[in-house]
């Protein structure tokens, strides 16, 4: 019985002398190897780098030059103005563009990088599309310069408006496919052919339509696309755009118009009443007390 105990352990010994250091140079050899780098979690930040998934699968990885190394965010630069800048999107951080773009901040520098070619295609400083998708894959960019423009990504990266204003942006309906712009000291309105449609204006537009431009200073200022003013008699308290309509409060009743320039369509007495609001039902626009519909516009 001694002897094949004394068998065993020598034959244990041997086991151990063989396997040992085979388990630890595997373990090293993994350690200098990356094996544990796999990102099995699929993180975005992992080890130095940014990883790109689809559905599972690895399309891309950055490698990052610096520690502060990460995906640009989109900055909002109207919340500190009298803007109603457009926030109806469906919220969407800046990741994957069109399966090979991404939008980086490596250390100081920032830029527009081709994960496909793994190549830098452009500088920049900011951007902005209001954490929502633009439609036709378009975003406004601040250049290395500091001048605004905006960019459409799709095969290629394509200019859309140059890159000459201080400031560029969107009102709270994308629907109308034009943006405010400033140059120097004026404001104006622009189309995405960047052509001027507008008269210049010394104030910063809170808002505007087709053919409207709203002033919110002191007090509400509408004007034409002309400069022309309205409602210069009418103590206004608020206005705002619903479809093609023009919606004006005072302290004492809700007045619509389809054209500043004529009549109102619809005059409701709201003297005494509180919490009045306005919105749009298929086909009519309702003006309500709270949650209580007291009148409404028939619209076609």
């Amino acid at each position: 019985m001694k002897r094949r105990n004394k068998i065993s352990l020598i034959f244990l010994i041997v086991l151990l002398v063989i396997f040992l250091p085979l388990a630890i140079y595997g373990f090293i050899y993994r350690l200098q190897t990356n094996y544990y780098d796999e990102n099995s979690n699929h993180l975005l930040y992992f080890k130095d780098s940014i990883w790109f998934y689809d559905n599972g699968n690895l399309l891309y990885k950055y490698d990052c030059k610096n520690k502060n190394c990460e995906l640009l965010r989109s900055i909002i630069d109207e919340k500190d103005l009298k803007v109603n800048y457009f926030k109806k999107g469906v919220i969407k951080k800046l990741s994957l563009i069109n399966n090979k773009y991404a939008f980086i901040s490596d250390g100081e520098e920032a830029f527009i990088f081709d994960l496909e070619k793994n190549s830098s295609i452009m500088p920049i400083k900011n951007i902005k599309n209001y954490d929502t998708n633009l439609e036709g894959n378009l975003f406004i960019v601040e250049n290395s310069s500091g001048k605004w423009g905006v960019i459409r990504l799709n095969d290629s990266l394509e200019q859309v408006i140059p890159f000459n204003y201080d400031f560029i942006g969107l009102n709270n309906r994308l629907d109308l496919g034009i943006f405010q712009v400033k140059s120097g000291d004026d404001y104006y309105i622009i189309n995405s052919n960047d052509q001027v449609l507008t008269s210049s204006f010394d104030k910063i537009m809170y808002d505007f339509t087709n053919d409207v431009v709203l002033i919110r200073d002191t007090n509400y200022e509408i004007y034409d696309y002309n400069l022309n003013k309205y409602l210069e008699n009418i103590k206004i308290s608020n206005i705002e755009f619903i479809k093609d309509y023009i919606i004006v409060y005072t302290t004492s009743n809700v007045l619509i118009y389809n054209d500043i320039k004529g009549a109102s369509l619809k005059e409701v007495n709201t003297y005494g009443k509180s919490n009045i609001n306005v919105e749009y039902e298929e086909n009519k626009i309702n003006i309500k007390e709270g949650d209580n519909v007291i009148d409404y516009l028939e619209i076609n």
